[in-house]
């Protein structure tokens, strides 16, 4: 059974930057499809508005990495979960990530936002969610393997 990650728009933002960082390979192990990829539209909204506003020369690019990794996107979460979220994290801009994530029903979260997502260990806890960072993830996907 593939392992199911939920993957933050600072993961593929990060990838899109750096072709060697553990971002990338995250995402190289979604297309490969040895990893199921999962993201929401939020997730794709936000990687496209940065993208433009930041990195305009990389929108092809992006493109085709989206293409590639043949995520899975959710564009509904009901809202019970949605309302739930709100108590599970402090900024109100990463509910709809840790919904998708929890309506998912995914083995991880993975995200670059250490301050709202890993170090406050309680939107871990509450959300009942495994959080980490990519190379975090990495590290314990190759023992694994």
């Amino acid at each position: 059974m593939k392992i199911k990650i939920f993957i933050d728009s600072s993961v593929i933002i990060s990838a899109l930057i750096s072709t060697e960082g553990a971002s990338r390979q995250v995402l190289m192990l979604c297309e490969a499809t040895t990893l199921d990829g999962i993201i929401s539209d939020k997730v794709v909204e936000e990687i496209k508005r940065v993208t433009k506003l930041k990195f305009p020369e990389m929108e092809v690019i992006l493109d085709e990495i989206l293409n590639r990794a043949k995520f899975k996107i959710i564009d509904k979460v009901p809202a019970a979960i949605s309302k739930k979220a709100q108590a599970w994290i402090s900024d109100p801009n990463d509910v709809p990530i840790l919904a998708a994530a929890k309506f998912a029903e995914v083995d991880v979260l993975l995200t670059l936002d250490i301050r709202h997502f890993i170090r406050d260990l309680n939107v871990s806890k509450k959300s009942g969610l495994k959080i980490m960072t990519p190379g975090e993830f990495l590290q314990g996907f190759w023992k694994m393997a």
